[in-house]
């Protein structure tokens, strides 16, 4: 649908998709020809009344600050069917972003039988490579990476473990924590590699039953 034939509103504007009894069913805010375009939902559903006559303008030749403030302000007014605050379609409290979206009951069916892309895949398969490249150089905000950390401590918060458990994963951090920051040495008679916390019981014992090689030799 177009308004080719008419003048078009100044700047930005608010409209209103009305009902046959005058009450409206969607509010927007638009610039240009956005009102009598085809607004289609993913699931079918055509909001663009087919009779103009039934796309009202309410307000215009707004700042595009001003037209989102009165968006606002209008489908609050109105309010929407999808919380069970008032009459209109709306999916959100309009504004700049997606504030108050909430999914359908049918959305929710179809996002939890949705298998993620990633199921089954290990570390080395090529599809997980490309992803975890594509994050690389990425810089995040300083709120988004608290809105991370935040995120991440919950979970570790809700996640009951045993006694059992947390031993096994302290020794595990300990072992590596060794392995990989001590300093190591090789014994000179048996060639073998320690740390040094352990080097010298090793000695003691090797040394004593062996006798120690010259290393000039």
């Amino acid at each position: 649908m177009s308004r080719k034939n008419k003048k078009l509103p100044k700047n930005y504007y608010i409209y209103a998709y009305v009902r046959a009894d005058g009450t409206p069913y969607y509010i927007g805010k638009g610039r240009g020809n956005r009102a009598w375009e085809i607004h289609k939902r993913n699931n079918g559903t055509v909001l663009t009344p087919t009779d103009s006559d039934r796309i009202i303008i309410m307000e215009q030749n707004l700042t595009e600050i001003g037209a989102f403030a009165l968006e606002r302000f209008y489908i609050r007014w109105h309010g929407r069917k999808i919380d069970n605050s008032g009459i209109l379609h709306n999916l959100t409290d309009g504004g700049p972003g997606s504030d108050g979206y909430q999914h359908t009951p049918q959305a929710k069916i179809k996002c939890s039988k949705r298998i993620p892309w990633n199921k089954g895949l290990t570390r080395d398969d090529p599809r997980v490579a490309k992803y975890a490249n594509s994050l690389i150089g990425i810089v995040r905000s300083q709120k988004t990476r608290h809105k991370i950390s935040q995120s991440a401590r919950k979970r570790t918060d809700d996640r009951t473990q045993t006694q059992e458990t947390r031993q096994k994963r302290a020794e595990s951090v300990k072992a590596w924590y060794v392995l990989n920051t001590k300093p190591k040495l090789t014994c000179l008679n048996c060639k073998n590699i320690f740390t040094s916390p352990s080097f010298s019981k090793h000695a003691n014992k090797c040394y004593k039953n062996k006798p120690m090689k010259d290393p000039n030799k």
